[in-house]
Formats: C-alpha cells, structure tokens, sequence
C-alpha cells in the first residue's frame, strides 16, 4: 500500500517531470501523442519484464501488481524532457559522433540521478550486480540506449546529415 510519503514523492517527480510541457509542443499534435503513446507502451512492457523476470521490484505495491500506474506516464515525461533537453543542447554545426556522444552521456547521467533518489527513497530495488549509487551499470547503458533509440526516432536521420564543406 501506498504511503503518504510515496505519494507526495510520486507527485514531486510527476511535477518536475511535466516542467518541460509548460511551453507547448512545438511539433504536430499527432507526432507528439504517436511519441507519448510508444515510450508509454514501450515503458510499461520493459518494466513489466523487469519486474516479472525478478530485476527490479517496487516497494510499497498491492499483492499482485508488479507495476505502479505511474510508471508508464514517468518514462513518457522522461523522454519528453530528454527530447526538449536534445533539441536545446546539442549544438548542429557538432560533428554527428561528438552529438551522439553528448546524446548517450546525458542518457546516463540524467537516469543516473533521478533512479539513485528514486532507490535512496525506497521507490523500487535493483536485483542486479555491479551498482553506482544503487543503479547497476547494466541498467545505466540499456536506459541511454533507449534513449539514444527514442531521440533518433523522434528527431529522424535528417537533422543528423553531415554539412557538406562549401
């Protein structure tokens, strides 16, 4: 069952997640729920393996559920917010391997913080070895890799085209 200190938890993550929305979306209605729509999906069956297959449990859930509801609307403002953070950060004129590099860093050190505060707070346990700050390194690379994947769909090949010299 839920505390009440998870759930103001759950509420700070949730607001802190959705700061990126206060803008507006900048691309088409249809292309931003297609994206919400598969990072939800897409999150819900990773974290359902990972929790039926014994990686990682949540604290706190009732006999039977192995997925907190929030979870799937959690991935959907994470990808969201590295998405916004992509678009802001990464400099055009970069050479593609240096901004797939920067892409890949910013997939590790984000998660990196959020989960270990998530973990320090009695949020959810890793069941896997060789753990930096209570995330295991193997989750770190399979959670940058995800969002390599989802920023390369999102953003599509285009905007990764070498500038040919003049």
């Amino acid at each position: 069952m839920e505390t009440t200190a998870t759930r103001r938890w759950s509420t700070a993550v949730g607001v802190a997640l959705a700061y990126p929305f206060r803008r507006g979306l900048r691309r088409s209605a249809a292309s931003e729920l297609f994206m919400m729509a598969t990072t939800g999906i897409i999150g819900y069956l990773t974290e359902a393996w990972g929790t039926t297959h014994g990686h990682w449990t949540y604290d706190h859930l009732p006999e039977g559920q192995t997925v907190p509801y929030w979870v799937p609307i959690a991935w959907v403002l994470a990808g969201v917010l590295l998405h916004r953070l992509d678009l802001r950060l990464l400099d055009p004129a970069w050479p593609v391997a240096r901004r797939l590099q920067a892409v890949y860093g910013a997939g590790v050190l984000l998660p990196l913080l959020g989960e270990s505060i998530c973990i320090a707070n009695g949020v959810w346990t890793y069941h896997w070895p060789l753990k930096i700050l209570g995330v295991p390194l193997p989750a770190l690379l399979l959670i940058a890799w995800a969002h390599l994947v989802f920023m390369l769909i999102r953003r599509g090949l285009e905007p990764w085209a070498e500038v040919s010299p003049a």
